[in-house]
């Protein structure tokens, strides 16, 4: 190879490299930026309530962004003489940290989809034993791609700067997809048959479908975006929408927390009978008092007991 196709290829890397770092800065920036539109919220919905599952789910999905975000800026962005080894370890770390992270905030969302499902046996079992298939095949991709990476030093340019990585990343985002799918149609599995029956909806439920079907289109459309990437792109360029995806993620499984709290006090100042009592059988919290599962995810209930 000439020297002016060393040249070349060494402006085009710092190209692609600047591309990733610009995204995962803005991403950065989108999520201290969302923190601070919603803290307020956060303080009402979150903290005035007594601690519970969902609680510990939320501030998991909530907080562990800055930690993985932040170092995956540091590491892969801004730092300079980095070792390819201080590289690797740094950003197989985060790596799990994303997986995980996802994983947690997937949960919510679940959750959310089991509600509208009533409360079911068969449909928890069904969750559960798809979570824990896809979960494991995620964990093993994971596990490939991270042995995979392979780092370079280079002086002129900040950051970890990755010269290989395995194409198996590809799988983590095809399940992504299908559980997406799935449970985007049980979302309208479950709207469909109300709509045609004509019936009114009002307040909680409403949202709950509305939010979730609107949701789970997102993720779907974000993940099936991140798979022609990681498919058609080599070195860096293959990763540059990971950030970006896992902080809208978790501002979605968030958000969706207080939409729900936000809309089960309204409906039960406003005395909404239809989201208060169709909901009954739907309980997640334990007591004599009943409770729809959506108002339990929303507030205290009256004994005392914890929400899951």
């Amino acid at each position: 190879m000439s020297a002016a196709d060393e040249l070349a290829v060494l402006i085009q890397a710092g190209y692609e490299l600047q591309l990733v770092k610009y995204l995962g800065a803005l991403s950065a920036t989108v999520l201290i930026y969302d923190y601070l539109l919603t803290s307020e919220l956060e303080v009402k919905y979150v903290w005035k309530y007594p601690w519970s599952a969902v609680k510990i789910l939320y501030l998991a999905t909530r907080y562990t962004p800055f930690i993985d975000t932040t170092v995956m800026v540091l590491y892969r962005d801004l730092l300079w003489g980095t070792s390819p080894e201080t590289c690797h370890i740094a950003i197989g770390a985060v790596t799990w940290m994303y997986v995980i992270g996802m994983a947690v905030a997937e949960t919510l969302l679940v959750i959310r989809t089991w509600a509208v499902w009533g409360r079911s046996r068969k449909v928890a079992i069904f969750l559960i034993v798809h979570a824990v298939v896809t979960l494991s095949v995620v964990c093993y991709s994971t596990s490939v791609y991270v042995d995979s990476l392979v780092f370079s030093y280079m002086p002129l340019f900040s950051g970890c700067f990755g010269i290989q990585a395995s194409k198996i990343s590809y799988v983590n985002w095809s399940l992504f997809m299908v559980a997406e799918s799935v449970y985007l149609g049980m979302m309208l599995g479950k709207a469909y048959p109300l709509y045609k029956q004509g019936r009114d909806l009002s307040g909680l439920y409403r949202m709950l479908l509305k939010d979730g079907i609107a949701f789970y289109i997102v993720l779907f459309t974000l993940s099936a975006i991140n798979l022609v990437v990681v498919l058609t792109q080599a070195g860096i360029l293959s990763t540059i929408l990971s950030t970006p995806i896992r902080v809208i993620h978790a501002i979605l499984a968030t958000r969706m927390v207080y939409h729900i709290r936000e809309t089960a006090t309204r409906s039960s100042r406003a005395g909404d009978a239809y989201t208060m009592n169709t909901l009954r059988s739907m309980k997640f919290v334990a007591g004599n008092k009943p409770q729809s599962a959506t108002y339990a995810l929303a507030s205290r209930s009256s004994d005392g007991t914890d929400e899951v």
